[in-house]
């Protein structure tokens, strides 16, 4: 009897800026290893690949880092060697959150194949800068309009505001599997104040990972409670003004009507 063809999905996933390749396996691997040897030629051994090869890849990625991630270091075994900055640190475990999600994305379709109509309509529709898949947790319907809660995981809750109509033709209701959308361009952000008190249902506190700035605006990605991402957008002139930097502690606010949901 021929025994019956089990298929896994596998797959790797690059980190890209500015239409560039940051950062992928290989290079997280490099990064590890110059943070185990002290040195990229002792990274490059580890790895099988030249050192010109190594030197190449800490290169590009530092210049497209916001700070570097790799330095020279005074002192150390033979006079000197390379060392891991905090950026360095904080980027691998950013990378090692994105690789645990992809994982359970590709097992989750793996396991439930029928997904992939699914995941195209969703890819169709979302043009928003924040996606949080999660569970509604609550709904809470008035003459209306309907107070949607979503569990999002780690803790983190999403509050939205939709038409009762929009909730019967989702078929919403507690248990149900949602994405919820958020525009950066619906988010309003301060520096954190734990005292702060707003009519916005939806909080997010966290720390600033990137500043893209544009020509007229700024994109800031932060690093939110449960190792969430959210992108933010501001005026230029703002970010100046609040003194915008990688590190700093933000608090960004969206009201219920801001959320959109998909189901």
């Amino acid at each position: 009897m021929a025994r019956k063809r089990v298929n896994k999905l596998q797959g790797r996933f690059w980190i890209t800026s500015g239409g560039k390749n940051f950062a992928g396996q290989g290079r997280i691997e490099l990064l590890k290893g110059i943070k185990e040897t002290g040195s990229i030629s002792g990274a490059a051994k580890q790895m099988g690949m030249s050192y010109k090869a190594a030197w190449d890849s800490v290169d590009a990625m530092n210049n497209l880092a916001e700070k570097p991630l790799v330095e020279r270091a005074s002192g150390g075994r033979h006079g000197g060697g390379t060392v891991l900055t905090q950026a360095g640190e904080d980027f691998i475990a950013l990378y090692e959150k994105y690789m645990d999600m992809f994982d359970k994305v590709l097992q989750f379709m793996e396991e439930n194949p029928e997904v992939g109509g699914m995941i195209d309509k969703l890819t169709f529709k979302s043009s928003a800068d924040n996606s949080f898949f999660g569970v509604v947790k609550n709904i809470e319907r008035g003459a209306v309009s309907a107070i949607v809660e979503v569990d999002a995981g780690s803790g983190l809750t999403i509050t939205a505001s939709i038409s009762n109509d929009s909730a019967d033709r989702l078929a919403i209701a507690p248990g149900s599997n949602v994405c919820a959308l958020i525009n950066s361009n619906q988010l309003t952000v301060m520096l954190k104040d734990d005292n702060v008190v707003t009519s916005a249902r939806n909080r997010f506190d966290g720390m600033v990972k990137v500043v893209k700035k544009g020509a007229v605006n700024s994109e800031i990605v932060m690093e939110i409670d449960g190792g969430h991402n959210l992108c933010v957008l501001v005026t230029n002139e703002s970010a100046e003004r609040m003194g915008i930097a990688y590190g700093m502690e933000l608090t960004a606010f969206c009201k219920a009507p801001g959320v959109v949901l998909v189901a």
